[in-house]
């Protein structure tokens, strides 16, 4: 793996990654080996790369690309669980509409019910599946394009039959988002021959996959609903289209924070001239208090031993 971190990691945070690397591969079966780690201005967040290599025993793997006309596209897990996660912590500003236990739900996405498509796929390949695949940035319709291109065929999707993930939903609909292009990880989209594909979803709902037939590969390109409109491959994520425009309204604040903070250091300047022009009038003040006290106390010194000379010579049994 390549691990890129942002300048000011501290090596407890590089040593909690690795470990959260390792439990994570450690989980599949799987080892880290080799790689690169730096430190670079070039990211501002942990960026982590792989490349997965494994070799199939059986010699039987499932492509992509596998898929043949007539064969059923089954949907195993709902969608967007990350994009549910993504816009729950960047942009919770803007959710104040959703209800509380749907936003809660969100929030913990990436736990429960998690991006890990693992066991689904192995589930889906040990069922006949001829095609797999993973959605991830442009949402579902992003994946389904990618399978249709990859096995040069058209796809026919029965948009009710979708599995939605109602927070997802939520968070989509409050921040007028399109969750059939908010980014899907979590998601699996598998093809299986007709006459296979209820026994699949039966056995894959057995332990707990969230799993519908949602459509069917047919002769042609692109993707379509059944009533033939087409379901748009998305230019990009719209976690990426929302975050960059808020992103964007953050230079803006952050001006009129700055040209805030030079109209307060000015005024900061002025108070600090005020008072010390202030404090040097009231230190010349007290100045001549001073002087004027010490005249005065002066004089009643002098006046006190005029007076006690004359009591003195009039009052003394010797005058």
């Amino acid at each position: 793996a390549v691990v890129l971190l942002p300048p000011g990691t501290c090596e407890q945070a590089v040593r909690d990654l690795f470990d959260e690397m390792s439990a994570a591969l450690a989980e599949v079966g799987a080892v880290l080996v080799g790689g690169h780690t730096e430190v670079t201005a070039t990211v501002r967040q942990p960026v982590v790369v792989g490349q997965m290599l494994g070799i199939a025993e059986s010699g039987r793997y499932v492509k992509t690309g596998g898929a043949r006309p007539g064969d059923v596209i089954v949907q195993v897990g709902a969608a967007p669980v990350e994009g549910a996660a993504v816009f729950a912590a960047e942009a919770p500003e803007r959710l104040h509409g959703v209800d509380r236990d749907l936003l809660e739900t969100a929030r913990r996405a990436l736990e429960t019910p998690g991006i890990s498509v693992v066991e689904a796929a192995l589930a889906a390949c040990a069922l006949g599946a001829t095609s797999l695949h993973d959605p991830t940035e442009g949402g579902l319709a992003a994946g389904l394009h990618e399978m249709a291109v990859a096995a040069r065929v058209r796809v026919r999707v029965e948009r009710e039959r979708i599995l939605w993930f109602p927070p997802g939903r939520a968070v989509c609909d409050a921040l007028g988002a399109d969750p059939w292009a908010t980014i899907a990880s979590g998601t699996l989209l598998a093809a299986f021959p007709p006459d296979r594909a209820d026994a699949a979803v039966l056995e894959l709902q057995r332990p707990g996959h969230p799993a519908a037939v949602i459509g069917a590969v047919e002769q042609g390109t692109g993707v379509t609903d059944t009533d033939g409109a087409p379901i748009l491959w998305p230019q990009r994520d719209e976690t990426a289209r929302l975050l960059k425009e808020r992103l964007n309204i953050v230079p803006q604040r952050v001006e009129k924070m700055l040209a805030h903070q030079k109209s307060l250091e000015k005024e900061v300047d002025r108070l600090k001239v005020k008072i010390a022009s202030e404090a040097v009038d009231d230190i010349e003040a007290d100045v001549k208090t001073v002087n004027n006290v010490k005249v005065l106390a002066k004089k009643v010194r002098s006046e006190e031993r005029r007076v006690g000379k004359e009591c003195r010579s009039r009052w003394s049994p010797y005058h």
